[in-house]
């Protein structure tokens, strides 16, 4: 821009230090969520195979021993 025979220079510097940071900690979080989140499918899928197994076995037992296990327990 110029004003009276000066040329003006107008310049705008932001520091975007901190939203880096923040960003980086999102990003950070997200991974930890996803790892989180696979973590809970596995056991819930070893929680389901071992219910099915269980229940498998318990089919096979007599009523009157499938019974008494169940008072035990």
């Amino acid at each position: 821009m110029k004003i009276k025979d000066q040329i003006l220079v107008f310049g705008i510097a932001r520091d975007i230090i901190e939203r880096r940071q923040v960003e980086e900690a999102l990003v950070n979080r997200n991974w930890e969520l996803e790892r989180e989140i696979n973590e809970r499918k596995q056991i819930e899928k070893a929680l389901r195979a071992s219910e099915r197994k269980y229940k498998e076995i318990a089919e096979f037992l007599p009523d009157q021993l499938y019974g008494s296990i169940l008072i035990l327990s």
